[in-house]
């Protein structure tokens, strides 16, 4: 496929478009780091959307620094595992349409979108409750980590299988919502010795609330109810 999308000889460096029609893809089941470090590719054709066998494309476009959209997800309908799929695709302020109703491993997949503000309809992340974006998904391990300009998310994690999470909104410094649905699910999901899993997955999102308890009242309440959220919260 590679010999598809740009001429021979062409550093990836310098692809700018991606000359291939995805629509006779439709066999492909893995692309990893396909077009990682792409640093000047500006767009990919609507036809990705027609890899319906597609299961897993990790770092996939991670470090395309000059996208400024991201492919929509319709059509991806046995797509499972994305880490870093989108990591440090900075100038991308949309996230995409769709959904992923078999993702199960999102580990930083959108890390380091720090331009990412929204859906196309409002600033909600994603633009659907995870119950239908992805009720499958396992490992959120720093998903959204460093996307500084997100404001809103949706907060209903209880229709997931969600089991790590640390730094997922880690450095969303813009990030205003009201997390205690989240919470109460860690809370849920919590026992002895389960800090790496949830640890620091709102660190430095200092704008969240729970109720009306502020992002410093969460991170020191050592009652029971906040025993997973100040481990959430924590520096570790």
């Amino acid at each position: 496929i590679t010999a598809m999308c740009v001429n021979n000889n062409e550093p990836l460096t310098a692809l700018t478009a991606i000359k291939a029609n995805f629509y006779v893809c439709t066999n492909i089941i893995q692309l990893p780091s396909l077009f990682n470090g792409a640093t000047a590719l500006k767009e990919v054709p609507d036809s990705f959307n027609n890899m319906s066998r597609l299961t897993g494309a990790p770092s996939m476009f991670q470090n395309c620094i000059s996208l400024t959209e991201l492919p929509d997800f319709y059509g991806l309908t046995r797509f499972e595992y994305g880490p870093a799929m989108f990591k440090n695709c900075n100038k991308v302020t949309t996230f995409p349409n769709g959904t992923l109703s078999k993702l199960t491993v999102a580990s930083e997949m959108f890390a380091d979108c720090k331009s990412l503000t929204g859906n196309y309809s409002d600033k909600m992340i994603p633009p659907v409750e995870w119950a239908s974006f992805a009720p499958k998904l396992q490992y959120a391990n720093g998903m959204f980590s460093g996307c500084s300009k997100i404001t809103d998310i949706q907060t209903d994690l209880s229709e997931t299988d969600i089991n790590y999470m640390s730094g997922m909104f880690a450095g969303c410094t813009a990030l205003t919502s009201d997390i205690a649905p989240i919470l109460q699910f860690i809370a849920r999901k919590w026992y002895t010795g389960a800090t790496g899993y949830f640890a620091s997955a709102f660190k430095g999102c200092t704008g969240v609330t729970s109720g009306t308890n502020t992002y410093n009242d969460i991170i020191n309440d050592p009652t029971p109810v906040y025993e997973g959220a100040s481990q959430t919260m924590a520096e570790a």
